[in-house]
């Protein structure tokens, strides 16, 4: 199991960031009617921290979604060790952005 981070698809570069292996915990979750969520659980040193910042996403070598990275937070765990929360949602999201202008025939706006 591959993942990988990369450079928002939209800003048109498709570029990997690098591999993610050092994580403590993974969890990714596709939904059939609803967008799909991931958590990943990092050590604060982890050197995959420098690619996986807001707005980036990720890419696993098992699946054909996309996920986007929405937070990053820090904690410390039940058992007082400092992580890093990083999750968001899949690609599809982005739909929930979208901002429609009214449309205007002649002089009236529907």
């Amino acid at each position: 199991m591959n993942i990988y981070g990369q450079a928002p698809l939209l800003s048109g570069s498709f570029q990997l960031l690098g591999l993610v292996d050092d994580f403590k915990s993974f969890v990714w979750k596709e939904r059939y009617t609803a967008f799909g969520d991931f958590e990943m659980v990092l050590d604060p040193s982890s050197k995959s921290l420098s690619f996986l910042s807001i707005g980036n996403e990720l890419v696993h070598d098992e699946s054909n979604r996309v996920m986007r990275i929405e937070t990053r937070i820090n904690r410390t765990s039940l058992e007082g060790e400092d992580e890093v929360v990083i999750s968001g949602r899949s690609w599809e999201s982005h739909l929930l952005e979208r901002c429609l202008a009214p449309q205007r025939y002649g002089n009236a706006y529907y």
